[in-house]
C-alpha cells in the first residue's frame, strides 16, 4: 500500500511539472507575439514622420507656407537666343579702299545718326576729287563759250552752226560733271563737302542712332569695301529667336505671353509675347523658329545670350 501511494505521488508530480512548463511556455509565446505586433505597428506608425533634433531642424532652415488650389497654365520651354532687331542694327564698311586714319568711337559708346565713326584715306577718292575739280572749270568754260555765241547771234555776228557747237560743248561738259559728281556719290562722300585737311579723306558716319557693339578697325589698317568695321545697334528692344520643334509647332501661336530666362541672372524672368512664328521648317533640326519680342529699357539683356523660353497658355 505504501508501495502504491509513493507511484502515485512521484506521478503526480512529474504530471504537475509538465503542466507548469506548457502554461509557462504558453504564456511566453503570446508575450512574443504581443511584442512582435506592437513593434510592426511602431515601424508602420515611423513611415509616415520622421523625427529631427532642434539643432538639424534649425540647420534646415525651413519655411512654411498653407497650401492653395491653383489651376496650372500648360507651358511649353524651349531653348532660344537673343538678338538684335534687324531694322535696328547695322553694320559700317567703307564703300571704297582706304587706309584708316582716325577712329572716332569705341565698343559701348553712343552714337546719333550722321555723326562721324571712322576717317579713312583713299586714293580712288582723291582722284575723283580731282576729276570734280576739273570737270567743274570745263563746264563753267563750256557755259560762258555758249552765253557769248548766243549773243553773237543776236548781233549777227557769228553763225548759227557756231551756236549749235557752242551749245553742244556745253551740254558734254554738263555731262562729264555730273558722272564726276556720281563717281564720288558711289564712294559715299558727298560732292559738295571738301574735307579738312586732304581731298583724299573720306568720312564713315553712322546711319542710325545707337550703341556700338563692336568694332574691327584700328588706325592704320588697309579695309576693303567687302570689310565690316563697325556694328551698331539699337538695344531698348530685342528679338528672342526660339527653337520649336515639328511635333510642337501646332501649340504656338501669336500674342502667347513668354516668360524667358537668362543663364546671367538667375531666378530673373523677363516676360515677351510671341510676335511670329517661321512659315518653314529648318531642315537640319526639323524645327521652327519662334520669335518673340522683348522689351530692354535697362539694358541688361544683351544680344548673342542663350535663354530658355517658357511660352505659356499652350492648348
Amino acid at each position: 500500500m505504501k508501495r502504491i501511494s509513493g507511484s502515485i505521488t512521484r506521478i503526480g508530480l512529474h504530471t504537475l511539472v509538465v503542466l507548469t512548463l506548457l502554461v509557462s511556455g504558453c504564456g511566453q509565446g503570446e508575450l512574443h507575439e504581443e511584442e512582435q505586433e506592437a513593434g510592426a505597428a511602431q515601424d508602420d506608425s515611423s513611415l509616415d514622420r520622421v523625427e529631427l533634433s532642434p539643432g538639424a531642424l534649425a540647420a534646415l532652415n525651413l519655411t512654411y507656407a498653407i497650401a492653395e488650389v491653383r489651376e496650372l497654365s500648360p507651358s511649353l520651354e524651349v531653348p532660344a537666343e537673343l538678338m538684335a532687331v534687324p531694322d535696328s542694327s547695322a553694320a559700317i564698311g567703307p564703300r571704297v579702299a582706304g587706309r584708316v586714319v582716325s577712329v572716332r568711337v569705341n565698343t559701348g559708346d553712343e552714337v546719333v545718326r550722321g555723326g562721324p565713326i571712322v576717317i579713312l584715306e583713299s586714293e580712288a577718292v582723291g582722284r575723283a576729287r580731282a576729276d570734280l575739280i576739273a570737270t567743274k572749270a570745263r563746264f563753267e568754260v563750256a557755259s560762258r563759250a555758249a552765253e557769248r555765241a548766243r549773243g553773237l547771234l543776236e548781233d549777227r555776228i557769228t553763225s548759227q552752226r557756231a551756236v549749235e557747237e557752242a551749245e553742244g560743248g556745253l551740254q558734254v561738259a554738263a555731262a562729264d560733271l555730273q558722272a564726276a559728281r556720281t563717281r564720288l556719290a558711289t564712294f559715299g562722300v558727298s560732292p559738295d563737302e571738301m574735307p579738312e585737311g586732304s581731298p583724299a579723306r573720306v568720312v564713315l558716319a553712322s546711319p542710325i542712332s545707337g550703341t556700338i557693339v563692336a568694332r574691327s578697325a584700328n588706325v592704320g589698317e588697309w579695309v576693303e569695301p567687302s570689310d565690316t568695321i563697325m556694328e551698331i545697334a539699337q538695344l531698348d528692344e530685342l528679338w528672342l529667336e526660339a527653337a520649336v520643334y515639328e511635333r510642337e509647332v501646332q501649340l504656338v501661336e501669336r500674342g502667347q505671353p513668354v516668360r524667358v530666362e537668362v543663364r546671367a541672372y538667375p531666378g530673373v524672368v523677363f516676360s515677351g509675347t510671341v510676335d511670329n512664328v517661321a512659315a518653314t521648317l529648318e531642315e537640319r533640326t526639323r524645327s521652327a523658329t519662334v520669335r518673340v519680342v522683348l522689351q530692354n529699357p535697362e539694358r541688361r539683356l544683351k544680344p548673342g545670350m542663350f535663354a530658355t523660353a517658357r511660352i505659356e497658355g499652350i492648348h
